[in-house]
């Protein structure tokens, strides 16, 4: 490992007299980080995230000599030991991430186990657009792509819903050949046939402009209008237009559930993650206190704003207007479909770890302060220390 590989790391130990013992590894931090383990020859052998970094070196080097696993055999060979410490899951993901592809470039595909993210893409310079699904998030002037999705399914649902509401095309197999007019949509009358009849083209584009718009999250208009022509063909008492007018517009109120609450065009997606970071001093404090990692994510970087405790809102405000737009990128950015995938993987577990806020259309400033108190009790003005939490409850005894 050279000198320059050396400054990606904290720190490091190294074997002293052929045995790893607890007092050489005292040095090793208990946070959640990047291990990297290097042979004789100063070439590295394992990688490793982990939530306590020292219990993780225990567990690999510090066994029982009767036992024989993959972890003696790393005991046995490694000679050095380096790391980078970390507060939290994210950023662990981020530096294991680009420590992989910088050491292990040959296997790293093996090495990162990624969801492969899938996305919603409609192409509008084609002669009769649509929305289809696509593992490629590749960005043109034309080609617009929607995520971020927690799976193909999901991503295949918005596009046929799309696709259904706004009849656009559901069998564009068919456009290649010349069978076109035995298309099934077109003879239940799904479709009008623009693909028949080039009169109807500039309708349907009308129509693509439409959906566009909904994917874009402006639904407002379309459903007002699917609900008046709901209530028009009721009036004269046409049933079965109104029940397709009310299918239409129950696909379309789907389209705002809870897996489809970080999609956006991807060109436009901005998040806000902060999550614990380093306890750091403070001036006027005796003791260390506990940091926050901000971070700003689009759809091909991660921007670090830096740590940061606030003490007010009016501190948080301050803070991103003046780190928002100028915070510099982290280094990895090895490709964007690796980035998405991973991203995707944060925002879609269960109990996503920290905070994390869609400001995709700005910064909503209810939820950045309400979410940023129930994840952290950041600039919480009822929060109390135990001590006063512990005097209170003997006076409420009392």
């Amino acid at each position: 490992m050279n000198a320059a590989h050396e400054e990606l790391f904290d720190s490091s130990v190294v074997l002293k007299e052929n045995e790893w013992t607890q007092d050489a590894l005292q040095d090793i931090p208990t946070c959640k980080g990047v291990l990297l383990f290097i042979d004789s020859q100063n070439k590295p052998i394992q990688i490793i995230q982990a939530g306590n970094l020292r219990r993780a070196v225990y567990t690999r080097v510090l066994q029982n000599e009767a036992e024989t696993s993959r972890k003696t055999d790393i005991a046995a060979l490694s000679r050095k030991i380096s790391w980078i410490s970390c507060h939290s899951a994210f950023m662990t993901q981020l530096n294991y991430l680009r420590l992989v592809r910088i050491f292990f470039a040959n296997m790293a595909d093996t090495w990162i186990q990624l969801p492969t993210p899938s996305f919603a893409v409609i192409d509008l310079d084609a002669a009769l657009p649509f929305f289809y699904v696509s593992n490629s998030s590749a960005i043109t002037e034309n080609r617009r792509v929607y995520g971020l999705f927690p799976n193909r399914k999901t991503a295949l649902r918005f596009t046929e819903t799309l696709n259904t509401v706004f009849s656009l095309c559901l069998n564009p197999s068919l456009l290649k050949t010349s069978r076109r007019s035995s298309c099934p949509y077109l003879q239940m009358q799904k479709c009008p046939g623009p693909c028949l009849d080039p009169s109807l083209q500039d309708v349907y584009l009308d129509r693509v402009h439409i959906a566009v718009a909904c994917a874009n999250g402006h639904f407002d208009q379309t459903r007002n209008e699917l609900q008046t022509r709901m209530q028009k063909f009721v009036n004269i008492l046409d049933f079965e237009r109104a029940q397709e007018a009310k299918k239409q517009l129950d696909l379309l109120n789907k389209l705002q559930d809870a897996n489809f609450r970080w999609v956006h065009n991807l060109k436009d997606i901005s998040i806000l993650h902060v999550d614990q970071s380093f306890k750091q001093p403070i001036e006027g404090k005796k003791r260390k206190v506990r940091h926050y990692k901000w971070l700003k994510i689009v759809c091909d970087a991660v921007y670090n704003m830096g740590d940061f405790l606030p003490k007010s809102h009016e501190d948080i405000e301050r803070f991103l207007e003046q780190n928002w737009t100028t915070a510099p990128a982290l280094p990895y950015t090895h490709n964007t479909s690796e980035h998405l995938g991973n991203l995707a993987y944060f925002l879609f577990r269960s109990k996503p770890a920290g905070f994390w806020l869609d400001c995709t259309n700005g910064i909503p400033a209810d939820p950045l302060f309400s979410g940023l108190n129930d994840c952290f009790n950041i600039c919480n003005p009822q929060k109390k220390d135990r001590f006063a939490q512990k005097k209170d409850a003997e006076n409420n005894s009392t």
